[in-house]
């Protein structure tokens, strides 16, 4: 018996939109969700997370707080993202290591 436990990834963050996948006959074949993060240049990057089948993207809303456990792949310098499983609902605000800086950045309410 072994000692070890499987990692995990999870992405966690905002929906910024549910795009569709179809194939060549129309038919949706499955959803996305879009993720919005800062690289380590503090520029703006969108993750397109690939649901796990059978999610419902209702759920994955513009706005909704989300998180999956994730596979992560590379292709000819392309990160992928695949959902493996979806976890329980977020109920905890998202981190954002730059909410503080965008509080400040506002003017005061008078």
């Amino acid at each position: 018996m072994s000692d070890f436990t499987d990692g995990e990834i999870v992405l966690r963050g905002t929906s910024r939109g549910v795009k569709e996948s179809r194939n060549d006959r129309g038919q949706v074949v499955g959803h996305s969700v879009q993720l919005v993060k800062r690289n380590a240049k503090n520029g703006i990057e969108v993750m397109q997370v690939k649901l796990p089948e059978g999610a419902d993207p209702a759920g994955y809303a513009d706005g909704k707080q989300v998180e999956l456990v994730v596979d992560v792949s590379s292709y000819e310098g392309t990160m992928y993202y695949r959902g493996t499983r979806e976890t329980l609902p977020v109920s905890r605000p998202v981190e954002n290591r730059n909410a503080d800086l965008a509080r400040k950045a506002l003017p005061a309410a008078s």
